[in-house]
């Protein structure tokens, strides 16, 4: 006859799942205390950078801006029509601009009926980048679906 080497009693199991659990919500817990600030950053920084987009392109006739030079002064603008949560470096610092994007391209595309994927001409160095909704690429996209709309672009 053999003996099971070890059996374990309710207390282990009880102890085990305990453990489990902690270890569980200590992950999720670190997860969004590294994530959270970092994202909300990120999406206050990409709201007054479309912001700030948007006015050089209504200032200079439907231009795309070439370079961050472009945009600087554009920045505090854009701050008293939203909100100056982060400075413009810190803007430039986190995030991505595609500045080789072509609105005439995306207004023809549109005007053709060309299945248009989301723009992406904003995105975050690093971590992500959506915040209760806010959503820069698709502010900076419906502007350029409206300006089509009136026949501006």
């Amino acid at each position: 006859m053999v003996r099971p080497i070890c059996r374990p009693t309710k207390l282990v199991v009880v102890i085990s799942i305990i453990v489990l659990g902690i270890t569980i919500l200590l992950g999720f817990a670190c997860f969004f205390y590294i994530n959270g600030p970092v994202a909300v950053r990120n999406a206050y920084a990409g709201l007054t950078l479309s912001e700030m987009t948007i006015i050089f392109m209504e200032e200079n006739n439907g231009a795309w801006p070439q370079n961050w030079n472009d945009l600087e002064s554009y920045y505090e603008t854009a701050c008293r029509r939203q909100s100056d949560y982060c400075a413009f470096e810190e803007i430039r610092s986190n995030l991505e601009m595609d500045f080789t994007f072509s609105p005439e391209e995306f207004g023809t595309a549109l005007r053709e009926g060309t299945e248009i994927p989301e723009l992406q001409v904003i995105r975050p160095k690093v971590g992500r980048f959506g915040w209760g909704g806010w959503w820069p690429n698709k502010r900076i996209q419906r502007y350029l679906e409206l300006r089509v709309e009136k026949g501006s672009e």
